[in-house]
């Protein structure tokens, strides 16, 4: 029904075409992973409609387990996800409906209760570093946890080209070398061009 749709953005762009996007809600909750877009062209006539709701939605909102029972579920989840052991941030929890599909391991025809909880540490004193952490949903009737993902992606580095001289061991980052060649590269700067010594494998 349109009563479940909250409108969330609606913009136009360079071409004059409106976007508008809703997000599904049921009993005042969000329902995860839930929208619909509508395309509108320049004369106002509506040219792409799409979208993915849930149906099977769950008659009570009112959870079984407590925000606190699942913070401590989200906490154990998060440690042996990431392997922190010492006190995490919990910002407040949030109550939504979880869909079809959302975990491997839920029934097909089943949409349920769950609490999100954003489980994050700081690898540094103070706030001048960013907290990592994990996006933990746990049942709210049951529970049980189901499902626990990083809030950051990983980047993986293979650095080459970073030595002086044949049989050097040490991989030198942002040192001059032969004729102005720099060696290494540090995260954001610019990309190196082949090695210009000629006897390096590279």
């Amino acid at each position: 029904p349109t009563g479940q749709l909250t409108l969330a953005q609606s913009r136009m762009d360079a071409l004059g075409q409106t976007h508008v996007t809703w997000y599904q809600t049921h009993l005042g909750l969000p329902v995860v992973n839930a929208s619909v877009m509508v395309h509108v062209n320049p004369a106002g006539a509506v040219y792409l409609a799409h979208g993915k709701v849930v149906t099977d939605l769950p008659s009570s909102v009112v959870p079984a387990v407590s925000v606190e029972s699942a913070k401590d579920v989200a906490v154990e989840a998060a440690r042996e996800l990431l392997g922190f052991d010492w006190e995490p941030e919990i910002p407040e929890p949030e109550l939504a409906i979880v869909p079809v599909g959302f975990s491997k391991g839920l029934p097909e025809a089943d949409a349920r209760l769950a609490w999100r909880v954003h489980v994050q540490w700081r690898k540094c004193a103070g706030e001048e570093c960013d907290p990592l952490g994990a996006y933990v949903t746990v049942d709210a009737r049951s529970g049980d946890l189901l499902l626990g993902t990083q809030d950051f992606q990983h980047l993986t580095r293979r650095i080459y080209d970073c030595a002086t001289h044949v049989g050097d061991p040490l991989c030198y980052s942002e040192e001059e070398g032969i004729d102005g060649y720099i060696h290494g590269r540090r995260e954001g700067t610019p990309p190196r061009g082949p090695h210009n010594n000629p006897a390096m494998p590279q």
